[in-house]
């Protein structure tokens, strides 16, 4: 008897923790799903692109942004040891770039001890000619980076370093400008969460530029954020909410088969403690 309980107790307990752990996966499979689907980065799903993207700041506006704000701009000093650069990331106040940089993305410069990392945005067209049918959909932002103290400039960084920008609104290529050229160069990116902007590889200082060929379409409203960006939120809720409707049910089919079960063992031990029938 004490062995039947103590068997039925350890059922009762994996069931409930198995209920649980089904709802829970169900769940966080459709979030990681969904955000995966608004956003094309690889880490932490959960955490992109639930958050719309705030009016963006022109160094000079298009005509229908007439509540513009003056774009912000960044310095960052970033300590240097004889194994390069220590992990940092530099960003402006109003987010609309920033800089990762791993640990020894920059190497050591003896005697140097820092590396001086500054973010300045720019009109891109006043920067260089943009390419034919490409529209800029943000400022252009010169990144220089140089060694401290002797303030000679960092000729290289490691391929692992990234930028990320926003844009005012959908942007499909990011464009690079190095220190001294006159063309603008294409690199490797893909789309920054809901943020319309872009995220790819740091090939080095110079300048940077989000823009739209004549295929993109979709634009924010003057002034504020495009719908996109709360749409993304709704469909991440309904889903959540649906499959929290899932594991419910799960939960549902879960205690009625633990309850039988334990009804067929009662019915068991009742059996067993009736006192055998006396043949006539």
């Amino acid at each position: 008897m004490t062995g039947v309980t103590g068997v039925t107790g350890v059922t009762g307990v994996a069931a409930r923790r198995w209920r649980v752990g089904v709802a829970l996966l169900i769940v966080y499979a459709a979030v990681a799903i969904v955000t995966q689907g608004l956003s094309s980065r690889r880490a932490r799903p959960l955490f992109d692109g639930f958050a719309p993207p705030t009016p963006y700041r022109w160094v000079k506006p298009p005509p229908e942004f007439t509540d513009n704000q003056p774009p912000e701009s960044a310095e960052r000093t970033i300590p240097l040891s004889d194994d390069g650069s220590e992990a940092a990331n530099a960003s402006t106040t109003d987010a609309q770039i920033i800089v990762t940089l791993p640990r020894g993305a920059v190497l050591a410069h003896p005697p140097d001890t820092a590396l001086a990392l500054k973010i300045t945005p720019f009109d891109a067209p006043a920067v260089a000619p943009l390419p034919p049918d490409q529209r800029p959909v943000s400022n252009a932002y010169q990144v220089s980076m140089t060694y401290q103290p002797s303030q000679a400039p960092v000729p290289k960084v490691d391929s692992s370093t990234a930028i990320a920008m926003t844009a005012a609104s959908d942007g499909d290529s990011l464009l690079y400008l190095p220190p001294g050229a006159q063309q603008w160069q294409t690199i490797a990116s893909r789309a920054f969460g809901n943020t319309h902007g872009r995220t790819g590889s740091f090939p080095g200082p110079g300048h940077y530029v989000v823009v739209a060929s004549p295929a993109v379409t979709t634009t924010t409203a003057p002034g504020g954020p495009a719908k996109s960006g709360s749409g993304g939120v709704v469909a991440v809720v309904g889903v959540v909410i649906a499959a929290a409707g899932v594991g419910g049910a799960v939960a549902v089919r879960s205690r009625r088969k633990a309850a039988a079960a334990r009804t067929r063992q009662q019915r068991r031990r009742q059996d067993r403690s009736r006192p055998p029938r006396r043949r006539p």
